[in-house]
């Protein structure tokens, strides 16, 4: 398929400023039919002493999904695709920490976490 608009988005959190949730506005001048989670990279590393053990999911309530899960030290490109022709744009998307029980978790209070988002929408529907 040929791509008409693209765009990438790299939202970068310190995590230690709102422990397991935070909004990003997700300004786009097009409506996509896909976003691709490109990369996340997690890590402690700026105060060592409070390595965290353990994963939580990054969930973004805004759209319902789950974007990815994280844990120390870890970089990795899922590539994940969704559908992204009713997300709602050009508003601010809440995302969140989440454990397996799909409650907010606050341990995951130190360090930085990026994810690297693609929005696409192509020529030919």
């Amino acid at each position: 398929m040929r791509i008409a608009n693209q765009k990438n988005i790299t939202i970068g959190r310190d995590l230690s400023l709102t422990p397991g949730t935070f909004v990003k506005k997700m300004m786009l001048t097009f409506k996509p039919d896909q976003m691709v989670v490109k990369a996340v990279t997690y890590t402690s590393a700026a105060n060592p002493t409070l390595k965290l053990d353990g994963s939580v999911l990054v969930h973004c309530s805004t759209i319902n999904e789950d974007l990815a899960s994280i844990w120390d030290g870890i970089a990795y490109n899922p590539n994940l695709i969704f559908n992204a022709k009713n997300y709602t744009f050009n508003t601010e998307w809440t995302f969140k920490l989440v454990d397996s029980t799909g409650l907010i978790d606050t341990s995951f209070n130190v360090g930085e976490l990026f994810i690297h988002l693609e929005f696409i929408q192509f020529a030919d529907k």
